[in-house]
């Protein structure tokens, strides 16, 4: 406990040798420092205003020096030794040095070191903790620490028995000590603090490091010795944070209320991770005694919120395609297929084209339609509607397959709700794999097959057509964006996309995703139109 109280010493012993010495030492200084006031005047020391020692009466020559001397040491920051007899006004010449100094107005606490018993004097002196000894039901604060910025007179020092003298002179030299048990007290705290599984750092009140705990250490890899020789902020605190760190510490801790920051902090694996870290004060006699700084790991948050921005960038860009896609293809399409229209009004009835072109024309309908769904999905960021069983299932009757083609929906496990990014991309590959199964294979027999599991989800597009071209399962058609558009979309979701594929055995399209990206943490976003929650094993034939 640091302390800014300025010691003032009285002693009460016959000092005839001293004052003895002193005269002999001054002979030739009597000369100039004559007892006469208008001598001292000459010599150039300055007579003491008489009001500033209201409470002093007297006007020998003796004390008239001894105000001098007051005077002089009254603007230094020294401990001050008054030596007198009994009945001296030893007091009176303490209380005038803390008046004439930039002390005036502050506690002046006085203790007479005679009167108390050895075993009280120590705790009277420097205080104590809460059960230092036996009947301490309570904290004492110490008289430094009362006079703390103020001047402290300790009258009778000379009777502080030996026990207690190292500890008193480490006061006057250091400005610091330690109150009774206080030692005791702060191991059984640090101890305390080592069972708290977060990141927890113990500060002065200017915030030097006093102790962090082994959570802390076993984090950061550091001892709490080696974190004393090192910047210890400047190694752990990644870079880019590092300024905002220190300038926020640096209004926090003067201000003495609570405060928090988020910084990357670097692990003993070289890895910086996201905390929030905050200062709560120990506040004691109206004064910060320390400061406690906690760690909580926040980087899933950090992730989290990384996400929603890049998902959010995502969105606006679908945005902006959808709407150029809109004001040009879907527009033309439009204007194509009402031209079309209007002119097969004017055909015949009887004319033999007419059916092929209202083929057509139900083919441009159906194509804008899709389009319209393809560019709301693009404008919005989740599609509640979906429902990916359902809509994979329909996707037969979209292409208008032969009815000679077996179509199959299996659904494995229990079915749970997706997030609607991921189901989206599922949807879009799941969806790319049926129309080349449909339209391209020659199959007579398609699977879908959707498995829940633990540990992924897993999509699966089977059938027993011709097959892929081993050179176009490599590196894709020219032209033709469906295979890498699925592998991109794979991998974006963090999923892993299979495709296998021979002429005999048809071909297989697999995607599995881990179950901790796929599926929502909480079912209040119910993505299906229907309830699949408890929906076991199902073979359906479309």
């Amino acid at each position: 406990m640091a302390t800014g109280a300025f010691p003032l010493c009285g002693i009460e012993r016959n000092h005839d040798h001293i004052q003895r010495q002193y005269r002999e030492s001054r002979q030739a200084a009597t000369k100039i420092r004559c007892i006469e006031r208008e001598s001292r005047i000459r010599s150039g020391d300055q007579v003491p205003n008489e009001s500033r020692f209201s409470d002093i009466i007297g006007s020998s020559p003796a004390l008239q020096f001894v105000l001098a001397e007051v005077e002089r040491v009254a603007a230094t920051d020294s401990t001050v030794l008054v030596l007198g007899e009994t009945g001296t006004a030893k007091e009176l010449i303490a209380r005038s040095i803390r008046n004439l100094s930039a002390r005036l107005g502050r506690p002046f606490v006085k203790l007479n070191c005679a009167a108390i018993p050895f075993d009280l004097l120590e705790s009277e002196l420097f205080g104590h903790e809460k059960g230092a000894f036996t009947g301490a039901i309570a904290q004492r604060v110490d008289r430094f620490e009362l006079a703390n910025g103020g001047a402290i007179f300790l009258d009778e020092v000379g009777e502080v028995p030996v026990e207690l003298q190292p500890k008193l002179l480490r006061v006057l030299q250091e400005r610091e000590f330690e109150r009774l048990g206080r030692k005791r007290a702060e191991q059984e705290l640090q101890q305390l603090v080592d069972f708290v599984p977060q990141i927890i750092v113990v500060l002065s009140p200017d915030g030097t490091l006093i102790h962090f705990n082994r959570v802390a250490r076993e984090y950061i890899g550091l001892a709490f010795e080696q974190s004393r020789s090192v910047d210890l902020m400047g190694k752990v605190i990644h870079p880019d944070d590092l300024e905002k760190m220190r300038a926020a510490c640096g209004r926090g801790l003067s201000a003495n209320d609570p405060f928090e920051i988020e910084a990357r902090l670097l692990g003993a694996d070289g890895i910086y991770r996201w905390f929030l870290f905050r200062y709560n004060p120990l506040v004691e006699e109206g004064r910060v005694n320390r400061w406690y700084a906690t760690g909580t790991d926040i980087e899933s948050r950090k992730q989290e919120e990384e996400r929603v921005r890049k998902e959010n960038v995502r969105l606006e860009e679908r945005t902006r395609i959808a709407q150029e896609l809109h004001d040009t293809l879907l527009q033309t399409f439009m204007g194509a297929s009402l031209q079309l229209g209007a002119a097969m009004n004017r055909l015949p009835s009887d004319s033999p084209v007419k059916p092929e072109l209202d083929r057509i024309l139900q083919l441009m309908e159906q194509g804008i339609e899709e389009g319209r769904n393809a560019i709301q999905g693009l404008r919005s960021s989740d599609s509640r509607t979906l429902d990916l069983v359902l809509a994979l299932s329909g996707v037969q009757q979209e292409l208008a397959v032969q009815p000679d083609v077996d179509f199959r929906v299996i659904v494995a496990g229990r079915q749970l709700p997706l997030r609607p990014a991921v189901r989206q991309e599922i949807y879009r590959i799941g969806r790319e794999a049926l129309v080349n199964a449909f339209c391209h294979s020659g199959a007579k027999r398609v699977e879908l097959e959707l498995e829940y599991a633990d540990s992924n989800l897993t999509m699966r597009v089977r059938d027993n057509g011709c097959g892929i071209d081993p050179q176009v399962l490599d590196s894709g058609r020219e032209g033709h964006w469906g295979l890498a558009g699925m592998r991109e979309r794979a991998t974006r979701i963090g999923g892993l996309l299979k495709i296998s594929s021979n002429a005999t055995a048809g071909t297989q399209v697999q995607l599995s995703i881990p179950s901790g990206v796929a599926f929502q943490l909480s079912f209040t976003d119910h993505g299906f139109v229907n309830d699949f929650h408890s929906q076991p094993l199902t073979t359906a034939a479309v």
